[in-house]
């Protein structure tokens, strides 16, 4: 069976929003937190923000402003890059670097880095009830950071997770 519905999207680069047109809907050019006041409330059942809060000055007040577009069982799907992932802190505390990069955890067009603990807190602040939370894009532990972590009571543990993924509700 065919799935009914639509797919919108909200895209700042033009060329970028006319491939997806193709096979979105309705796909709106510019800012998503300004461009979001153009869509209608209460009709999404289901917003993705997979990779862009941190692409925005003020991510909180997309987060805020989607509330209201969400029906009444709408739901948000987000994925955020995790600044405490391995490579990013070995390369901050033994290479003494903070290079930005053209794609990845330090990519340049980057303003807001994020860790576990303040997604969790960003999501709370907004008054958003956590459904799921979940570390992905992990790499392979070795048995010394395993020991390691077991010592220091599982506090290295988001290390291994190159993103977050989540999916929370309005309250």
């Amino acid at each position: 069976s065919q799935l009914s519905g639509e797919i919108w999207g909200i895209e700042i680069n033009e060329a970028v929003a006319n491939e997806a047109s193709k096979k979105f809907h309705k796909v709106i050019v510019g800012d998503a937190s300004k461009v979001i006041d153009d869509t209608p409330n209460d009709y999404f059942d289901c917003i993705f923000l997979n990779d862009i809060l941190e692409h925005l000055i003020n991510p909180e007040e997309l987060l805020l402003k989607i509330k209201k577009k969400l029906n009444n069982n709408g739901i948000v799907i987000y994925s955020i890059p995790n600044i405490r992932y391995i490579s990013v802190l070995k390369q901050l505390l033994i290479d003494k670097q903070f290079t930005y990069t053209n794609k990845g955890i330090l990519d340049k067009t980057h303003l807001r880095f994020f860790t576990e603990k303040s997604i969790k807190e960003m999501m709370t602040r907004c008054d958003y009830e956590i459904i799921k939370f979940k570390g992905i894009n992990s790499i392979k532990t070795s048995w010394k950071f395993n020991i390691i972590n077991f010592i220091l009571f599982d506090n290295l543990s988001d290390l291994k997770y190159h993103q977050f993924a989540g999916i929370i509700k309005p309250r």
